[in-house]
């Protein structure tokens, strides 16, 4: 049993990480694209940022998702 408990742990902290990858991955494009976007396109970069908003405000979900899951 402690086994098949070991393995279900180990198995959400990779689901877990990988998703924070992920999220992580798409936080630095958006942020990104703020910054090349911010010198050209006012209105693209507005939007960009609200998307930046949104993609950090995920990953805090996520990392706090991580946390309360596997208590770290």
């Amino acid at each position: 049993m402690l086994a098949v408990q070991d393995r279900t742990a180990a198995q959400r902290a990779a689901i877990h990480a990988e998703r924070i990858e992920r999220v992580s991955a798409h936080l630095v494009g958006a942020v990104e694209n703020l910054a090349y976007a911010s010198f050209r396109d006012e209105v693209f970069a507005r939007e960009t940022l609200a998307e930046v908003q949104r993609a950090y405000g995920l990953w805090r979900r996520c990392v706090e998702e991580r946390r309360k899951d596997l208590g770290r």
